[in-house]
């Protein structure tokens, strides 16, 4: 994957163990699609049955090149089985997988194009609050936050300093899935 895996737990404790076994399983995923750009993973423990039992839910959301997207929400419907968490991410994963087999045999006899990566400059930095802004000569300018600096630092950043990113619609408008500084 181009970028790392970023794991958020909801309604539980961060485990070190959870979050390997799903950067293990997102691993995986490249085998099926080895241009993944970026793979968001949230584990949740949100139902609270008395008589069932608490319940796992995993979601898995991949982006791939040319804008395309792969989203499992894997909720267990009273599904015994994901009272375990490794359980849970085991079946989030088998049903991706499944997405992305579809979506490669859908591009099969397709020429595959590299997809050029967009190039700008970094005109605005944030440090406290993590986050600067990219200005490309062909669009507006794309916001970016910490967390998609692909290599260093982010406090090493400075205004002026050309990169390369992948660009995706955000909520308030163009937002980098990746940041990658261009030597």
């Amino acid at each position: 994957m181009r970028i790392p895996v970023q794991i958020s737990f909801r309604d539980m404790t961060p485990s070190d163990a959870v979050r390997a076994a799903c950067e293990e399983a997102a691993a995986k995923l490249e085998r099926i699609e080895p241009d993944i750009t970026r793979c968001r993973i949230t584990v949740a423990y949100p139902h609270k049955h008395q008589h069932k039992g608490r319940l796992f839910s995993v979601h898995v959301d991949l982006t791939l090149p040319g804008r395309r997207e792969a989203v499992v929400s894997h909720d267990p419907h009273d599904k015994h089985a994901h009272e375990d968490v490794y359980v849970a991410i085991r079946d989030a994963f088998r049903a991706a997988e499944q997405q992305l087999r579809s979506l490669s045999s859908s591009q099969k006899g397709r020429p595959r194009q590299a997809a050029a990566e967009p190039q700008g400059r970094i005109t605005r930095l944030f440090p406290t609050e993590g986050y600067g802004f990219i200005t490309s000569a062909d669009g507006p300018d794309v916001y970016f936050h910490r967390n998609a600096l692909q290599e260093g630092n982010f406090d090493d950043l400075t205004e002026g300093l050309q990169v390369a990113f992948g660009e995706a619609s955000g909520q308030d408008g163009p937002q980098a899935t990746f940041v990658r500084i261009i030597d």
